[in-house]
């Protein structure tokens, strides 16, 4: 993942697997830079998201996660009805 990271174009993949890494680590204030990363490049990216919201959450910090919790909101909103 470093290797990637070093390229030219960042993927949001690559930051939410290192979020995963992180929070498998309980790194959670380095999971959390990394999942905010990730959304950063793609708003739309539910598993960030998802998994930011929780972090924030878990960590007592409803306020902080509410935002990401509205915009994944909006983004299952917005996919089709057979999804």
């Amino acid at each position: 993942l470093q290797m990637l990271l070093d390229g030219k174009e960042v993927n949001e993949r690559v930051y939410f697997h290192l979020g995963m890494l992180a929070m498998d680590e309980k790194n959670f204030t380095l999971a959390e830079k990394w999942f905010r990363k990730a959304v950063e490049i793609r708003s739309d990216f539910r598993s960030a998201l998802f998994n930011l919201a929780l972090l924030l959450s878990e960590a007592r910090r409803p306020n902080d996660a509410l935002p990401y919790l509205m915009q994944l909101r909006e983004v299952r909103v917005k996919l089709p009805h057979n999804v």
